[in-house]
């Protein structure tokens, strides 16, 4: 059988950003240097993040991208409490700004961002419609998670102001019984 070893030469690494003073202006400027090694199956760095509670930066590497989408639709199929992606953020050290910004730049995580969020909205709606949870508070977050409600919301938002600008009035009509009064 043959033992499998990982390169740790220093070409391998990656260092922590430091200032190096620049030799035509005695400036300092901020520099790359490895002081890590990376991942053990050496996947390819592509850039740091800073941890939100320890304010440490890690890297984002193919094999971290891989783990991070896996366990975020993990974590949203088997947690039957995983209501906000913002509790899972939480303790992963990332902040919401971050992973607003993965989605934009990475399509995978983009693509486990839409499902978990299509996973959570089922759930709330589903805790809504048997009283788990307040129908009020769910509906009116529910475009958030589910582009059909936001369809719908805009539907009824162009409804209301077509109404509005055809100048059609709504007139109400009592009932009968307001109508009269008793004279006694």
């Amino acid at each position: 059988m043959k033992k499998t070893t990982h390169n740790t030469s220093k070409d391998n690494i990656i260092k922590p950003l430091r200032k190096t003073p620049n030799a035509s202006t005695s400036k300092s400027i901020v520099t790359k240097t490895p002081t890590r090694d990376l991942e053990l199956n050496e996947s390819k760095w592509i850039a740091d993040y800073q941890d939100c509670f320890t304010f440490k930066m890690k890297p984002i590497t193919e094999a971290f991208i891989n783990r991070f989408t896996n366990e975020m639709v993990t974590w949203a199929e088997t947690n039957e409490d995983a209501l906000f992606m913002g509790k899972f953020l939480r303790a992963k050290g990332i902040s919401r700004w971050t992973l607003y910004e993965w989605v934009q730049k990475y399509h995978d995580i983009k693509q486990a961002y839409d499902t978990c969020l299509w996973i959570l909205g089922e759930r709330r709606e589903h805790g809504a419609i048997i009283r788990k949870y307040d129908s009020s508070t769910i509906a009116a977050t529910m475009p958030h998670y589910s582009t059909e409600w936001k369809q719908m919301i805009e539907w009824k938002s162009k409804l209301a102001k077509d109404a509005e600008e055809s100048g059609i009035k709504f007139v109400v009509i009592p009932s009968i019984d307001q109508l009269t009064t008793k004279k006694e």
